[in-house]
């Protein structure tokens, strides 16, 4: 059929009062009708649009043969986390905007497929042979956890370091219940715990411990990934009131219910996000989904087409209810009686001639300045490293805080250190900070052999 089987999903009023979970998965004849319209093209063109390079040609015929086993080992082969991948991953992007069908009609629905084979199928790691060595992973995210699995099924023997209480950095801090549920995340944790990795949490890389503590603690190899945790600013007036917040500390206070705590205000009234990435969109659709908040507006310099989020995140935003002002800048915070955000002033934006980026530029429209009333302000316009990591003699790092590493992910001063997701990239996908751990899990096994 070259029709696309529908995706079902919870009810547009339902979902916007809850965290639920709100695409739901295929049922068994909806995964091999979508299987179905698979044309198992010659040259797959959908493969090189996955980051991690999975054989989804191959995956999807063993769905058609009912044959979940032989799906879901064809994924663990280039992907640690699917079951993740497949619910944050933007693939109109990536393998569904490669898809040969997408040229006259619809692409074949690749992320649902590979969620219904990780919804109906999975299986724990074997434990593997022990091979004398051991290996500190720096970081819980995905390229952590990626790095740190693979290790464990090469042999050696892993612990991961996590500053927060929870494991899973980005995964669990970052990303809604919504779009993922944090239970996965938590199940993902286990199984890595089954096959011997061991996790030790609220430990600070930089205050609890260093890179020569470790190596005193025996660990032959270092692999570090931090992401990029520190939020960026605009610089403008008014970044000193209160009630001004950054993405990462809605998304961690609302994943931990710590509204209240840490000098976090719980958000009320009207809420201005700014920013045109998936952060933007999920900072705003969660305050949405929070009580007595009356509304949400997304304010972007550019235009729609050139928001980096995912279209069908943005049209969904949309449909719930955020308000979407693009070509419109902020330029101050403006300021109540008691030192709080009361509203922004913004100008409207024009665009130019196309960057190096393939973009369109934008520039001031003259005289066009306006305010407009807010009682909360987000600001979600992207992540720095953080500037600590430059004092450590080990590594050196970009003016962007970022590690310098070599084409095997290893630092330039100190060959026992890798590096990768995040912290060497600056801000970039899962799937692509999962596909790199994995990757540089090998550089560092070659080495260490």
């Amino acid at each position: 059929s070259k029709v696309k089987t529908p995706i079902k999903t919870q009810n547009i009023k339902e979902r916007i009062s809850n965290f639920n979970e709100i695409i739901l998965g295929y049922t068994k004849d909806e995964a091999l009708n979508e299987a179905a319209r698979c044309l198992n093209c010659k040259t797959p063109t959908c493969i090189s649009g996955c980051p991690a390079s999975n054989n989804i040609p191959l995956f999807i015929k063993y769905i058609k043969e009912d044959n979940l086993e032989s799906a879901y080992n064809t994924l663990r082969l280039t992907s640690n986390m699917p079951e993740i991948c497949s619910r944050v991953c933007d693939q109109a992007k990536q393998c569904e905007g490669k898809c040969i069908r997408a040229k006259n009609g619809e692409p074949v629905a690749i992320g649902m497929l590979e969620r219904y084979i990780c919804d109906n199928f999975s299986k724990n790691a074997a434990k593997p042979q022990y091979f004398a060595k051991k290996v500190a992973i720096i970081g819980s995210g995905p390229a952590g956890l990626s790095c740190a699995e693979e290790l464990k099924s090469l042999g050696l023997e892993v612990t991961v370091f996590e500053e927060k209480e929870k494991f899973g950095g980005l995964l669990t801090y970052g990303i809604p219940n919504y779009r993922l549920p944090y239970h996965l995340v938590e199940k993902k944790i286990e199984d890595l715990k089954t096959i011997g990795i061991e996790f030790k949490n609220k430990t600070c890389f930089g205050k609890s411990f260093s890179f020569e503590d470790l190596k005193k603690s025996g660990f032959s190899a270092i692999f570090v990934a931090i992401g990029a945790g520190k939020s960026k600013y605009m610089n403008i007036p008014g970044e000193h009131l209160s009630r001004l917040l950054t993405s990462e500390q809605v998304l961690e206070n609302i994943s931990t219910s710590k509204w209240m705590k840490d000098n976090n205000p719980k958000i009320f009234g009207k809420v201005a996000v700014v920013g045109g990435g998936n952060s933007a969109i999920d900072v705003a659709r969660s305050v949405l989904r929070l009580e007595n908040v009356e509304s949400v507006d997304i304010i972007y310099r550019r235009t729609k087409e050139d928001m980096p989020a995912a279209i069908y995140e943005v049209e969904e935003a949309i449909g719930e209810g955020v308000k979407l002002n693009t070509l419109t800048n902020p330029v101050e915070i403006l300021e109540d009686e008691n030192k709080g955000v009361r509203g922004l002033k913004c100008v409207k934006m024009y665009q130019t001639e196309v960057g190096s980026d393939g973009r369109r530029g934008v520039k001031p429209i003259l005289n066009s300045e306006f305010e407009q009333a807010f009682d909360f302000v987000i600001y979600a316009i992207g992540n720095d490293c953080e500037n600590y990591l430059s004092k450590f003699k080990e590594i050196e790092v970009t003016k962007r805080n970022t590690i310098i590493v070599n084409e095997d992910g290893q630092s330039i001063k100190d060959p026992t250190i890798f590096a990768a997701g995040d912290v060497v990239t600056g801000p970039a996908t899962v799937v692509e900070a999962m596909s790199k751990g994995k990757k540089i899990a090998h550089k560092i096994f070659e080495f260490l052999k």
